[in-house]
């Protein structure tokens, strides 16, 4: 009896865990990517210094979210959407009217270290978070893909 109240304790544990909230999820990005900006890097051969740090962007969470939705559903990897869409397409429909952009994409990571490290061990994936130009950020995240949105104003 009591093996199974531990196997029931342990499920139950498990199930009230769940998925983290919106706000940790967006705030351990942040932090991920942000620590990763403001203490430089290697991306490949290139030494990138130290750059400002980006805030959460609304508005290319949503364009995230449509394309994490798309590529989830339809199973593709891609920077170009099932309808068509492309990156710009995506942000400017989303309401976001800066004048500079990036996108990473990724499948199959579980963590925000390991999407972040993926990115970062990648060095055309490592340049977009590196950028000096972007000021704001979001990520998106549906069954192991992921989709991260950098702009500027």
């Amino acid at each position: 009896m009591i093996r199974w109240i531990g196997i029931i304790g342990i499920i139950s544990l498990f199930i009230s865990c769940g998925k983290p909230s919106e706000d940790d999820f967006r705030e351990g990005l942040l932090t991920e990517v942000n620590m990763l900006r403001k203490s430089g890097c290697w991306c490949g051969d290139d030494s990138m210094p130290p750059v400002q740090e980006v805030e959460w962007d609304e508005l290319l969470e949503l364009a995230a979210i449509r394309h994490v939705e798309d590529m989830s559903q339809n199973r593709f990897l891609n920077h170009y959407g099932s309808d068509g869409s492309t990156p710009y397409s995506r942000i400017t429909d989303a309401g976001f009217d800066g004048s500079f952009f990036g996108e990473n994409i990724a499948r199959g990571y579980v963590t925000i270290q390991d999407v972040v490290g993926q990115w970062k061990n990648s060095p055309e994936h490592c340049k977009i978070m590196m950028d000096n130009h972007y000021h704001f950020m979001a990520v998106a995240y549906e069954s192991y893909y992921w989709v991260q949105l950098f702009g500027s104003e």
